[in-house]
């Protein structure tokens, strides 16, 4: 399996693209925690993963909410012991805030949007690198 030993924290995990990120990185060996705001989803992909042979926490995790992505990424070195992937796949999917601009059509994108990053600003909340397993590097395909 090519992510043994690997701790991943997905963001969106519930549903889409996160779902199948998360599926498939347990599949292949990772342990996941499933950061989502959906709880019976969450519960149930837990339970899917689990039940395949893989290592998976549901966390109830709203980005927008400072204190929920800190307890998803202690969830993770907590349960796991470390943290060594993050994939930020939550976001706002839509457009609000300002009024149209001219004739461009363009909206000013919410400050929802940008939330995923949030969870980057969350690294404190990790061990200092001498009590963790491996140092966080961001995900790249093989």
């Amino acid at each position: 399996m090519r992510l043994d030993g690997k701790v991943a924290l997905v963001t969106g995990a519930t549903k889409g693209i996160g779902r199948t990120i998360a599926t498939v990185f347990a599949r292949e060996g990772a342990r996941v925690v499933l950061a989502g705001r959906t709880a019976a989803a969450g519960e149930a992909l837990e339970a899917e993963i689990t039940a395949g042979g893989g290592v998976a926490a549901f966390v109830p995790t709203d980005i927008g909410r400072e204190d929920d992505v800190v307890g998803a990424v202690r969830t993770a070195v907590e349960r796991f012991g470390s943290l060594t992937t993050l994939v930020n796949n939550a976001a706002a999917t839509h457009l609000s805030g300002l009024p149209d601009r001219g004739d461009t059509g363009v909206r000013a994108a919410d400050p929802g949007f940008r939330k995923p990053h949030a969870a980057v600003a969350t690294l404190p909340a990790l061990p200092p690198p001498s009590r963790r397993a491996a140092a966080l590097r961001p995900f790249a395909a093989p």
